[in-house]
């Protein structure tokens, strides 16, 4: 579809040269001229001995108005984004960020290039990023990340407020439970005293019976 605001997506690994994958989106006329820019530009990279991590670039080509975006990210992936003029810069690297963040540059094949999995989810990232009114989606999308940040930092702050609350309580029901074990050993000291003192009353009181019966039969006798 022509109306596309990103026309070509490349990732690469400078640390050995290799392509990882590339998109396109649509045969666009000037499709070949864009690869070779990539390309150029990828290749720069690779040979440079100053490689800066998540600067992000960008380059205006006037001829075709259209407008590359480049970038290294940890721990050596090279990312080009080649998208229409007035599309954003920051939503095509909020682009990046997410398929940066869901690891899709991982999902590759013992050669190196992309396996299905990635392919696919690399499609549908670019896919949703493709819908002219991803700028007020993003927004609202923002709108909500405020709204959530918000909403911790009020939960946050009633959850520090309520510490000493429930140290203090904690505390107490340390002491509660404390005081039921000591009832509890008290209680069991007072069985064990009270059987003791039982066993020795008839201990007692048969070696009395025993003394009488003896000192009867005698007499008997």
């Amino acid at each position: 579809m022509s109306n596309q605001p990103i026309i070509f997506f490349f990732i690469g690994d400078i640390s050995n040269k290799k392509t990882i994958t590339e998109f396109t989106s649509y045969n666009h006329p000037h499709l070949r001229s864009i690869k070779g820019d990539n390309k150029r530009i990828f290749d720069k990279f690779c040979s440079s001995v100053e490689k800066k991590l998540g600067e992000r670039l960008s380059i205006n080509n006037n001829k075709i108005l259209l407008t590359y975006y480049f970038t290294i990210l940890a721990p050596s992936i090279f990312f080009f984004v080649c998208s229409i003029e007035e599309y954003k810069e920051s939503i095509v690297y909020k682009l990046i960020d997410e398929i940066y963040e869901e690891k899709v540059y991982a999902m590759t094949t013992e050669k190196g290039d992309l396996n299905n999995e990635g392919r696919l989810k690399l499609k549908r990232i670019i896919e949703k990023y493709q819908e002219r009114n991803i700028d007020k989606i993003s927004e609202i999308e923002g709108d909500l990340d405020s709204m959530k940040m918000i909403v911790k930092d009020t939960i946050q702050k009633t959850v520090d407020n309520t510490l000493n609350l429930e140290d203090l309580e904690k505390r107490s029901q340390v002491l509660k439970e404390r005081g039921k074990e000591y009832n509890s050993n008290t209680i069991n000291i007072k069985r064990r005293t009270w059987w003791n003192n039982l066993k020795i009353k008839v201990i007692f009181f048969l070696i009395i019976i025993l003394l009488i019966l003896i000192v009867a039969y005698r007499i008997i006798n």
